[in-house]
């Protein structure tokens, strides 16, 4: 083999295996006109090279990564949780950002199958969405941060199975095409399916909720600067300002007769 076209084939192997597309992969483990045999063994020796030096310098730069990471800056870890969600039967909490990176794990996991899925079809495979790598895998977008790894691999292979049935059968079930000038190629999860999976906190017609604050301003609290001053409430670090925050996400309908008008919020 000449060694350009040998430095071109290896490039094109490693690109596609780090990209998750193992199929497309495999079929330049076997080009037209060649078979795997007639590579020598330097030839093999010399692609173990390139592949074994692609992730030491892939392993190299995502530990600089975490190291130079800010931790002190990163409103996560100093947010408290405001939100619950349910998964296999029990109850979970984290803040925003937790949330967000879920929809992150299943908007990727859909995005990911769906293309895997139109794969499939394409080169007539039988539909079997957990033979495929980036299903098993399921960290591709995980950094780390914020939620638990074994967390994000739960939802994104919930998102990937959906995505793989819409793909395969060419159907825009449980989401669609992202036509808002993104990636190329992408393809996004409907919100609604993203709120099924995830289930968020359901509040009957006349909940109540309560918020609870205590204060000690005693001088038994090492923490008070003065105990004899008289403290109100008021927006200051330094006055009693405690409130009471929380979200909801309320039920949408259209009037039949005035769709223009967009969506109407219904309070349940």
């Amino acid at each position: 083999m000449h060694y350009r076209a040998f430095w071109d084939w290896s490039a094109l192997l490693v690109l596609n295996v780090f990209t998750g597309d193992v199929k497309t992969a495999g079929t330049f483990l076997r080009p037209k006109g060649h078979s795997m045999f007639r590579f020598t063994i330097r030839d093999l020796l010399w692609l173990m090279v390139v592949v074994g030096l692609s992730v030491g310098w892939c392993l190299q730069q995502a530990q600089l990564n975490q190291a130079r990471y800010d931790y002190t800056n990163d409103p996560f870890y100093y947010t408290a949780p405001n939100y619950r969600y349910r998964r296999d039967g029990r109850d979970y909490q984290t803040n925003q950002y937790g949330i967000k990176k879920l929809d992150q794990a299943l908007q990727a996991g859909y995005n990911e199958g769906y293309k895997a899925g139109r794969a499939d079809r394409e080169d007539h495979w039988r539909n079997d969405y957990r033979s495929a790598f980036a299903y098993q895998d399921a960290n591709y977008g995980y950094d780390g941060r914020y939620i638990a790894q074994d967390e994000y691999n739960h939802y994104f292979r919930e998102g990937f199975q959906r995505g793989y049935d819409d793909g395969y059968y060419s159907l825009q079930k449980y989401g669609k095409k992202n036509d808002s000038g993104g990636i190329n190629d992408e393809w996004l999860i409907a919100g609604a399916v993203v709120a099924a999976i995830i289930a968020p906190k359901v509040l009957p017609r006349g909940t109540r909720i309560e918020c609870t604050a205590v204060y000690d301003n005693s001088a038994n609290n090492p923490y008070n600067p003065d105990p004899k001053s008289t403290v109100f409430w008021g927006p200051q670090s330094w006055d009693e300002m405690m409130i009471g925050w929380f979200d909801v996400t309320l039920r949408v309908t259209r009037f039949p007769d005035r769709p223009s008008r967009g969506a109407l919020m219904n309070r349940p």
